[in-house]
């Protein structure tokens, strides 16, 4: 069973996609709603009597290799920059961040006066949801901005280094 979280005007509904291991045909349920999908626009009826378009979403292919046996990539359809975690960290820390397409993705560190304090991502990427782990072994305690930045996206967020 794989699991990726829809945002709705449903807020408790969530979309499962269920790969029955017998063979390749996959379940589709909207959990708390029934969905329609025409023309490749998905459209949500709430068990609640709400409707709606669902604007976020993400596709996981899986595919198999000789090598690696069975490989999943999930490519969401916005792009998003996480929350750290932990946060507060001490030293180390991960970030997440989805891209819709392959494009140049800068992702900086900066610190509460605004100086760059590291540049953890600076290169093209492919679509899909990635983790950076960064380490601030050489950074002082305190109140860290990291931001991102890929096509005509940017976002910050706050983290809070504690030694």
């Amino acid at each position: 069973q794989d699991e990726c979280h829809m945002h709705s005007k449903n807020e408790n509904a969530r979309l499962i996609v269920y790969k029955s291991r017998r063979s390749s045909m996959k379940i589709i349920a909207y959990i708390g709603a029934a969905i329609l999908i025409f023309f490749g626009v998905l459209f949500v009826w709430g068990a609640g009597g709400d409707q709606g378009t669902l604007k976020a979403w993400c596709i996981d292919l899986v595919y198999y290799t000789l090598v690696g046996g069975i490989q999943t990539v999930r490519i969401p359809n916005y792009y998003a920059l996480e929350q750290n975690y932990p946060n507060p960290f001490n030293p180390v820390t991960n970030i997440t961040y989805a891209l819709p397409k392959a494009g140049n993705v800068q992702l900086k560190v900066y610190d509460i006066l605004g100086r760059e304090v590291a540049v953890l991502v600076n290169e093209v990427k492919q679509a899909g949801i990635h983790t950076v782990n960064f380490n601030a072994s050489n950074l002082a305690s305190g109140i860290y901005f990291y931001t991102m930045k890929s096509g005509d996206f940017t976002a910050v967020k706050k983290m809070v280094l504690v030694k």
